[in-house]
């Protein structure tokens, strides 16, 4: 018993220091989050990928773990120096391609991305998800905010089942899209104006992206967090209606599904899941 305790203790240790090494070494690596991104920094986030990627995959990964089973007096400060020489290797090697590089002219640059984006979306074609990957964050080296490349490596996840990886591309998306919105005022038909912002539909596809995958991941609360914030943008689209109705269904909240069966019999009474909705509120 007093065995497992101090195994317990040095693996929780040796955990902590790796943490704490790592966030001390790395604290660009914590986040997808690009606020600027000037040519010299244009690699952070392909890096970012690759470095989960690395952790995600590799031997030397599954290697630490099955040494984090073994006696305690297996876990030495080779196995910490074993994990971080290969997430330093990684960054040394693209800080050199970098500093290497000679800028890409505008329209080679475009250039460039375009025939990236025919090849990845080819490799996911043909089921190379891996190769797909490869190539979606070589466009993102190339331009760390490029959406259809985010959008790409996204699906590649949600076919390889990676859900957290997708999650985490899912919600880097829609922060990209966010700092595009712009605050604008529209009008209804009825003729009352509302704040709205500029990209709401694209902003709304966003939030019900993430909302999937929350629920893939059985992560219902946050699930129907996206979905509400999409209806919030888009208050008369029958998707996002239809989502939501389906949330207070399960939730057995009746007035509120009733509402929102309302609503979507009013924008589109010729829905074909209208009969559905009205028998599971009837039987909740």
């Amino acid at each position: 018993m007093v065995l497992n305790i101090i195994f317990i203790a040095v693996i929780v240790l040796c955990l902590g220091g790796i943490l704490f090494i790592y966030l001390r070494k790395f604290p660009k690596a914590r986040t997808l989050d690009v606020k600027t991104v000037p040519a010299a920094r244009r690699a952070e986030v392909r890096d970012r990928i690759l470095l989960e990627r690395i952790k995600r995959n590799s031997e030397w990964s599954k290697s630490f773990v099955a040494r984090g089973l073994s006696p305690a007096s297996k876990v030495s400060k080779a196995v910490v120096k074993k994990l971080f020489s290969k997430i330093y290797d990684l960054e040394e090697k693209y800080k050199k391609e970098a500093a290497g590089q000679n800028p890409l002219k505008r329209s080679q640059l475009k250039s460039s991305i375009s025939q990236h984006l025919v090849g990845a979306q080819k490799f996911f074609k043909e089921g190379k998800y891996q190769e797909a990957e490869k190539t979606y964050i070589e466009i993102i080296g190339l331009d760390p905010k490029n959406i259809e490349a985010y959008e790409g490596l996204n699906d590649v996840y949600l076919e390889m089942k990676e859900y957290a990886q997708a999650l985490q591309t899912a919600e880097f998306i829609l922060k990209l899209i966010t700092r595009q919105s712009t605050p604008i005022t529209k009008t209804d038909e009825a003729g009352k104006s509302f704040a709205t912002v500029s990209n709401a539909h694209e902003l709304a596809d966003a939030y019900c992206d993430v909302g999937y995958i929350h629920g893939l991941l059985n992560q219902q609360d946050q699930m129907a967090d996206s979905y509400f914030k999409a209806l919030e943008l888009e208050p008369n689209n029958p998707r996002n209606i239809s989502l939501m109705l389906e949330i207070y269904i399960r939730q057995g909240r009746k007035s509120h599904a009733l509402d929102l069966l309302a609503d979507l019999e009013r924008v589109n009474p010729d829905n074909q899941r209208l009969k559905e909705f009205r028998d599971q509120i009837a039987n909740s």
